[in-house]
């Protein structure tokens, strides 16, 4: 797994906001049957990532329900890149190579009022 100890502020964020916490990426593989005759079988492997995380001071109107009108609003994400550079911060992390949608877009968190 990878784990994430700490957070620091976006370079350029000149906001109030300092969210505190941690996260952990998990990655898992299964296999599934997608045919049977007789004796033989074919299985496809599915990958998938767990992303599990505990923050503090996240930004409260990220509430359940929330309207999100701004792309990446309420957002958690893996950057590609140093993200401690704001000349180095690349795209969301992922396989590229696919072609499917970046899958971070659809990840958000919730805050506790």
């Amino acid at each position: 797994p990878l784990y994430v100890e700490s957070f620091s502020k976006y370079p350029g964020y000149t906001g109030t906001m300092a969210v505190k916490g941690s996260a952990e990426i998990k990655e898992t593989v299964g296999y599934e049957s997608t045919s049977s005759v007789d004796l033989f079988s074919t299985f496809s492997s599915t990958v998938a990532q767990f992303l599990t995380f505990s923050l503090m001071g996240a930004d409260k109107d990220c509430a359940a329900n929330a309207v999100l009108d701004q792309a990446n609003a309420c957002g958690i994400h893996v950057h590609v890149g140093n993200c401690s550079i704001a000349a180095e911060v690349a795209g969301h992390y992922y396989n590229l190579v696919t072609g499917t949608p970046d899958p971070w877009k659809n990840i958000i968190y919730t805050a506790a009022s």
